[in-house]
């Protein structure tokens, strides 16, 4: 492990109202559809959060962005992400499954890596001067990373919502230069 460079953090997708978090809640999938249909085309259902080892962004009330390591490798600018929080399958690294999702895995592997980008270039925590840093990328080997199959919480006008974040083939689409990074602590193990 390479101490210098690596650091704990919470990631969020700017540009949502409420605050749009990364971490394993998704919506109970047993809730019933309330037949209302928004106009991007996505089914509105009352939901309740439960815990996954799937990777989500989430801006329901009541969800939890998770506390991320980065562990910087030894390629400058990739990182093996491990997340840190007890309530969320500490000790995990993020990975990516079969059909492209970011899954909590417990075996650690090069393969996936993860970078951050700002303006098309690698972004370090050297580059990162304060407590967080915005408008940057996340990206693995198949590109920037998506979201998928999101649900939106009944009487929220669609600001309430959660969706599966993966690596390709997002129906929702690309999250592109919209990741804050909020830095916990630097050079860590």
């Amino acid at each position: 492990m390479n101490k210098e460079g690596s650091f704990t953090g919470y990631l969020y997708i700017e540009g949502y109202a409420p605050s749009c978090k990364l971490g394993f809640q998704y919506t109970d999938t047993t809730s019933t559809p309330s037949g209302d249909i928004s106009s991007s085309g996505i089914k509105s259902i009352d939901t309740n959060l439960v815990k996954t080892d799937y990777l989500c962004a989430n801006t329901v009330t009541g969800s939890a962005a998770a506390l991320f390591h980065f562990e910087q490798t030894n390629n400058h600018g990739e990182y093996l992400i491990t997340s840190r929080d007890p309530n969320y399958y500490n000790g995990c690294y993020l990975g990516i499954d079969g059909d492209s999702y970011i899954f909590a895995y417990r075996e650690r592997s090069e393969s996936n890596a993860f970078s951050f980008k700002k303006n098309g270039k690698l972004v370090t925590l050297n580059e990162m001067t304060g407590e967080s840093a915005a408008d940057m990328e996340l990206v693995c080997r198949d590109g920037g990373i998506e979201l998928h199959k999101k649900v939106v919480r009944d009487g929220t006008k669609g600001k309430q919502w959660a969706a599966y974040v993966c690596t390709k083939d997002g129906d929702i689409g690309l999250v592109g230069p919209k990741i804050l990074l909020k830095i916990v602590a630097r050079n860590i193990d």
